[in-house]
């Protein structure tokens, strides 16, 4: 990981793993995710995002859809907004016009639904914009070797 020294700095590597001591059971409002081993983002994927804004020192939970902006085109207004962005992150844009990622969304997960009807995480919540509807997602696939070696111990 190497940290923000400034509000326009560049984040990279920034994804951690938590080894539990007991199996989370699943349920209604728990479920396992998918590590993106055989996914890779793409230009206008649209992802899911479930994360915990801290908004006026009040935490709320919130969903909503991004949208991945990882071409030539909007690679200019995403560098506007977050200045430099990591070769292993991507940029997204909130389509939800009434809520935005901010304090206290970073480490959210972004996850795909895939053609095998799984969740996967796609991206880590890095880094917001100027206008918050834009963040730098840290790529997890980009990390893949490291997370597995780490799970398959």
């Amino acid at each position: 990981y190497q940290s923000l020294s400034s509000e326009s700095a560049t984040v990279q590597e920034d994804v951690a793993i938590i080894k539990l001591t007991k199996r989370i059971e699943r349920s209604s409002n728990t479920d396992w995710i998918c590590l993106p081993t055989m996914i890779h983002i793409q230009d206008q994927d649209r992802l899911k995002v479930v994360s915990y804004s801290n908004i006026d020192d009040n935490l709320i939970q919130q969903q909503l859809d991004i949208r991945v902006l990882n071409n030539d085109e909007n690679k200019t207004e995403c560098q506007r907004q977050l200045g430099d962005i990591a070769e292993d992150a991507f940029c997204a844009i909130s389509t939800n016009h009434t809520s935005v990622l901010g304090r206290g969304d970073s480490g959210a997960g972004s996850m795909l639904f895939s053609s095998n009807s799984r969740w996967h995480l796609a991206g880590v919540m890095s880094k917001t914009g100027l206008q918050k509807s834009y963040s730098a997602m840290t790529n997890v696939s980009r990390h893949i070797g490291w997370l597995t070696s780490l799970v398959e111990r």
